[in-house]
């Protein structure tokens, strides 16, 4: 089996690699302050996984000085060890870069048809690398330990995660593995299985279904009817009033409007129904709120408008009451009879 020539850790987070990288080295091990570095890579592949299903890895690294250096990666076995190919380029377009003469990218032609490559994955590293030094006069680097703090964006969303790599520049002891060995004893972290650009994949994986389910949140809407003592409370907006709207879906909206209106989150909810959306206005849900419990000083944080059910409905199409959503939200409890449960006392502190 093939000697390491590298191996890469996760870090809990940015504390954690502050202190990482400041602390003593592994062993005895002795190295300067370490130097800090700003890069981007672009990571390349076709729709299908063409590269990273067969464990290939296409990147275009941009450095802070404006450099651009192409790399391919095409991993080995535990016989014989990852090939790679780099060359500085001078195509600011990663595509151009592909049709280009460096090695690696003619290295690339004979694995994909590169007008078939896309950027898949954009990573921004921050950077802080140690040298150890060797040999008699302490000149020829021997190991590095590099800290990278990895950000990653996807559908207007980030996410960040950080390493520790450590790799062999020169001969010299110790064997990785035991370096490896003591930073689990010492700080508890152990050696990834999975890529930097494999872990970069997992997170926008989770990203996408985290920005489809904030999209599908922004189209839909709550109006809640806060019912105490034979009245619904409203909002006064500057072109009238108006029941209470959050964007949003679901119990936590509304509670989230109750926490607006009566400073408390408490109360008895049941879906009234919807209204479909529009060009104009979301998605509707209508939600009916008793049992409303306030502040222990009995005044809401905001000014309140009670107004029965019928008083409500005589002004609708009035220029006091127009608000789309408050319409929708009123014609739908008057069509399913509202006013047979608003009926009640539950609020302590009526109008």
């Amino acid at each position: 089996m093939a000697p390491l020539s590298q191996f890469r850790c996760g870090v809990d987070g940015a504390e954690a690699l502050e202190r990482l990288k400041d602390a003593p080295l592994p062993l005895g091990l002795k190295a300067g302050l370490p130097t800090r570095s700003f890069h981007r890579d672009i990571y390349l592949d076709t729709p299908d996984n063409a590269l990273g299903g067969r464990g290939i890895v296409c990147r275009l690294r941009i450095m802070a000085d404006d450099r651009r250096v192409l790399g391919l990666l095409v991993g080995g076995s535990a016989d014989n060890p990852p090939e790679r190919w780099e060359a500085t380029v001078q195509e600011l377009d990663a595509r151009r870069a592909l049709e280009g003469a460096s090695e690696p990218a003619r290295r690339l032609r004979g694995l994909v048809d590169p007008a078939l490559l896309k950027p898949r994955i954009e990573l921004e590293t921050e950077r802080w690398t140690r040298l150890v030094l060797g040999g008699w006069l302490r000149r020829a680097p021997r190991f590095a330990f590099v800290y990278d703090r990895s950000t990653v964006r996807h559908g207007g969303l980030a996410r960040t995660f950080e390493e520790l790599q450590v790799r062999r520049l020169g001969p010299g002891g110790p064997h990785l593995d035991q370096i490896s060995s003591a930073l689990e004893r010492d700080h508890g972290i152990r050696p990834l299985v999975l890529s930097k650009s494999g872990r970069a994949s997992q997170l926008i994986e989770a990203m996408t279904g985290e920005a489809t389910a904030r999209m599908i949140a922004s189209q839909r809407a709550v109006a809640l009817l806060a019912v105490d003592s034979g009245g619904v409370a409203f909002v006064r907006e500057d072109d009238g009033l108006a029941l209470p709207v959050a964007r949003g879906s679901g119990e936590e909206a509304c509670r989230h409007l109750l926490r607006y209106l009566f400073g408390s989150g408490v109360g008895d909810l049941t879906l009234l129904g919807s209204a479909s959306g529009s060009e104009e206005r979301a998605t509707l849900e209508i939600w009916v709120a008793r049992r409303i419990r306030g502040r222990s000083d009995g005044s809401p944080p905001v000014p309140v408008v009670w107004l029965t059910l019928p008083e409500a409905l005589a002004k609708v199409g009035t220029p006091e009451l127009r608000h789309r959503e408050t319409l929708a939200a009123l014609a739908l409890a008057a069509r399913l009879d509202v006013g047979s449960v608003i009926g009640e006392r539950p609020f302590p502190n009526p109008r």
